[in-house]
């Protein structure tokens, strides 16, 4: 991994981490520090430090499908890992018709394949918000109801635009659930 893929790769994951401005130039160095052993240890053979992107993006996959109980190749139908972040790429028609059912769906996709991939213990709400938005489900009026009426799958803590979810046992199952109809070919 050349330098500035290092450093540009640190400087994302500390935004990522939202720190207090005091803490990022010690955030930073450390997350330098981190990915830098992390390339020593996964050199290759050639002499060269080996891109360890794509392990990062199989190891987060394969997190989850160990999770769920399913082969890595049906959840990477779902999901994608490869640009270093987790994204849900299923189609938006396979989801539920309804923008509560759907923005639903997608809450539990998320932070559950955020969560089980190892990414984060807590998931930010705006995040959840701004995949509905991209999936074209957001429903402003109705969205924060839709995440409060899911306490049956998530913990919450902090209110208002810092609100985070954080999956239970339950909320696996529907995830694992989920994912079978996802990738079975049944229509939600």
């Amino acid at each position: 991994m050349e330098v500035y893929e290092l450093l540009s790769r640190a400087l994302k994951e500390l935004e990522r981490a939202d720190l207090p401005p005091e803490l990022r130039p010690v955030g930073f160095k450390m997350a330098v520090e981190l990915m830098s052993r992390e390339a020593l240890v996964n050199r290759g053979t050639g002499g060269g430090v080996r891109d360890v992107t794509g392990d990062v993006a199989r190891d987060t996959v394969s997190r989850i499908a160990q999770a769920v109980g399913m082969e890595v190749s049906r959840v990477e139908e779902v999901y994608d890992a490869s640009d270093g972040e987790l994204a849900v790429v299923v189609g938006s028609g396979r989801l539920a018709k309804s923008n509560s059912g759907a923005s639903r769906q997608l809450a539990i996709l998320v932070a559950g394949g955020r969560q089980l991939g190892g990414l984060e213990e807590w998931t930010r709400v705006d995040s959840l918000r701004e995949v509905c938005e991209h999936f074209g489900r957001y429903d402003q009026a109705n969205f924060a109801a839709t995440i409060r009426g899911m306490e049956k799958w998530f913990g919450f803590k902090g209110s208002g635009r810092s609100r985070e979810i954080k999956m239970n046992r339950p909320g696996t199952e529907e995830l694992s659930g989920l994912l079978r109809d996802l990738t079975e070919g049944d229509q939600l």
